[in-house]
């Protein structure tokens, strides 16, 4: 009997608490926006010189964010990735819920033209034997010789000082990891890939 009274007051005492004092994982996600998009214009800045050098040969930018690869494609990946979140895979994972999908916005994104996700991928012929060489000859009829990255979801950690993201082109790419510190972004490739 005694521990029954014991329940039903730990059953009374929680249910008396306030519930906005409990935060949920959600809640303590704040990731905006302008994140995003100071995540690809810190991106874009870093390769610029790059790109220079090689003469612009990727103007155009896909206007829908992707996976980053270490979601589904790259297990070894995965666990170095989240090594430098403080082994945080769901707010990773949260991050990545949130922002699939999301649609760029010209007039944020200056230094590219975007492509549309969608008409990309009516260039694919699902019945062609070779379909990659046929989405590139699409594509080439469509858009010319200049290629054109996309990039994934830029995922951050909680306090917004680290975050990663993947940069792809038609056939390669790379992963930046991008860390503030003492008053400025630097950045490393922490993964690069060929097919």
């Amino acid at each position: 009997m005694k521990t029954m009274y014991t329940f039903c007051c730990l059953i009374f005492f929680l249910s008396c608490t306030k519930k906005e004092n409990r935060i949920t994982p959600m809640q303590q996600l704040t990731t905006s926006e302008n994140d995003i998009y100071l995540a690809i214009r810190l991106l874009f800045e870093a390769i610029s010189s790059v790109e220079q050098l090689e003469g612009n040969q990727y103007p155009y930018l896909v206007d829908r964010l992707d996976l980053p690869l270490f979601v589904d494609q790259n297990p070894s990946l995965k666990k170095r990735i989240i090594a430098y979140f403080d082994q945080d895979s769901v707010s990773l994972q949260m991050q990545c819920k949130k922002w699939h999908h999301f649609k760029l916005e010209p007039q944020r994104i200056p230094f590219k033209t975007l492509l549309s996700a969608h008409d990309l991928v009516n260039l694919y012929d699902s019945k062609a034997t070779d379909r990659s060489s046929r989405f590139l000859q699409n594509y080439q009829k469509k858009y010319g010789n200049h290629g054109f990255y996309q990039v994934s979801i830029p995922v951050f950690s909680r306090d917004k000082k680290v975050f990663y993201i993947d940069l792809n082109t038609f056939g390669s790419g790379q992963s930046f990891l991008f860390t503030f510190k003492n008053g400025k972004w630097t950045h490393r490739v922490v993964s690069t890939w060929m097919s």
